[in-house]
């Protein structure tokens, strides 16, 4: 959830685009997590969800990756790549946990297993977004004060730095739901 809180900002004012590119780079993002969506589930149904999952995490990673590369002058499309990728593994791994996670709830209790669903995407987008902007104001203010005057280079900085955690946080969960493949 890093791309709503952060991206925004540098798509905008780092990088000159007006906010309807903006919009339309989002859509681009949610279109990709709703055409994928459906493959995560048909996947998950097919193989174990937590191999589905798995390789959605390897692939938001990646997409992290790609993001914590574009630079000011980096072009529209390069951004539209990372958000295209970031919107799939969205979509794959959300309907493959969602099979994971309402497949082991037994049938008298789907809805606090739908209540239980929600909740950790509603707190793991709270958290996203504060970690992540803690993050980012961290490392720009820091930028800045060893760079007077180069408030662009602290900016540019801090959101790549900032990609960059997030992409480490992301390999954490790859790991995590690799070592539960057994399990699961």
């Amino acid at each position: 959830f890093v791309n709503w809180f952060i991206l925004p900002f540098f798509v905008v004012d780092g990088m000159g685009a007006s906010a309807s590119v903006w919009g339309a780079l989002l859509l681009t993002m949610t279109l990709a997590t709703a055409l994928a969506a459906p493959l995560g589930g048909w996947l998950s149904d097919r193989r174990r969800p937590a191999w589905t999952m798995s390789g959605a995490l390897g692939v938001g990673c990646a997409a992290l990756l790609w993001m914590s590369g574009l630079e000011p002058r980096s072009a529209i499309w390069e951004v539209a790549v990372g958000l295209l990728a970031s919107g799939a593994a969205t979509g794959l791994f959300q309907s493959a946990s969602a099979n994971l996670i309402m497949g082991a709830t037994p049938r008298d209790r789907l809805g606090a297993g739908g209540g239980a669903m929600g909740l950790a995407r509603g707190l793991g987008t709270a958290l996203s977004v504060a970690v992540m902007g803690a993050a980012f104001a961290a490392l720009e203010s820091a930028r800045a004060a060893q760079t007077p005057g180069g408030g662009e280079y602290a900016f540019a900085s801090a959101f790549q730095d900032t990609y960059r955690i997030a992409a480490l946080i992301c390999a954490a969960a790859l790991a995590a739901s690799a070592a539960l493949w057994r399990r699961a």
